[in-house]
């Protein structure tokens, strides 16, 4: 059944019969099998070279490198480093030539946690094809702050790079006068400079790194030069659009009922972040509609996964 929530129209996924539909086509293939216990190796991020589909890289936590060149079948591993650190929360994008590109938290003295300068910018390294090198990277601007949980996107046709993630005036205090916002910064050059971020959120969060902190931004290009980027904060799952790239203005999709930090057994914590895409084949009968996509947890029935869209950009 379809509801309208301010301006979205909105339904539950039903993944079972996906799921079941895949089955008979697609085979698992383990690509690294870490320990069972403490955390392990997670979060993983997985991206397809648009110019050879027979390219397919992949990254976890906190360094982990894959590629394979036969579709997924076989894999190599590798560890990257940094001078700026290797922190987490991978994720892996491929452009229209090709280049990989892979974005990570920072640890720039290596000490970690007992480091003042641990999280203090976003990394972005790249590498040409299956054959090239992983560079030093570049990064966001430094501002004393601390920053998590990145995610980035690449418009399909000017190659832009668009970077999300969030920002902690200090991470993991429970100070009420600590705050968390969602940060938003562009590459017109392939990754190798940044443009100063912006803040395009107007409400603020804690700096707990609960369900009460800014998080979960995952960015996307409209048709129209668009940018998206949808989020969680408070049982709230919140979109915020720029068209034309300089004003912002912040949408609530819908309620998140257990908020974006879930619980399940087996399960230290499971994030229902959300994220955004957008329909680009211009064949397509919702060419240009925008999907915001996000996990939930239902007292009596468990967890649930919800699908918003939009045919007016968010509006």
């Amino acid at each position: 059944m379809s509801v309208k929530l301010n301006q979205f129209s909105l339904f539950t996924l039903l993944f079972g019969a996906l799921l079941s539909s895949f089955n008979t086509f697609a085979q698992a293939v383990k690509i690294h099998e870490g320990p069972s216990f403490r955390s392990g190796i997670c979060e993983p991020s997985i991206s397809v070279d648009p110019t050879n589909p027979m390219n397919v890289y992949a990254a976890s936590i906190l360094d982990n490198f894959y590629q394979s060149t036969d579709g997924g079948i076989t894999w190599t591993q590798e560890k990257i480093s940094s001078p700026y650190g290797v922190w987490g929360d991978p994720c892996i994008i491929t452009d229209g030539n090709g280049r990989v590109y892979y974005f990570h938290l920072s640890d720039p003295e290596g000490t970690n946690w007992s480091s003042d300068q641990i999280l203090d910018r976003m990394v972005c390294q790249t590498k040409d094809g299956p054959q090239g090198t992983f560079t030093d990277g570049s990064f966001t601007a430094v501002n004393g702050k601390k920053h998590d949980k990145e995610w980035a996107a690449i418009h399909p046709t000017k190659g832009t790079i668009a970077l999300s993630w969030t920002q902690f005036d200090a991470y993991g205090t429970s100070d009420e006068n600590c705050k968390s916002t969602i940060l938003f910064s562009e590459s017109n050059d392939g990754g190798q400079s940044w443009s100063e971020p912006v803040v395009i959120t107007e409400q603020q969060g804690d700096c707990i790194d609960d369900d009460g902190t800014s998080e979960g931004a995952v960015p996307a290009y409209g048709i129209k030069n668009a940018r998206y980027v949808g989020w969680a904060l408070n049982g709230g799952i919140y979109f915020n659009r720029s068209l034309d790239g300089q004003h912002w203005e912040e949408i609530r999709v819908a309620d998140q009922k257990d908020g974006w930090t879930q619980s399940y057994p087996g399960f230290n914590r499971a994030n229902g972040m959300p994220v955004t895409v957008v329909d680009h084949c211009e064949s397509s009968a919702f060419y240009g509609r925008v999907y915001v996509c996000w996990g939930d947890k239902d007292p009596l029935n468990g967890g649930e996964i919800w699908i918003s869209s939009s045919d007016d950009a968010g509006g």
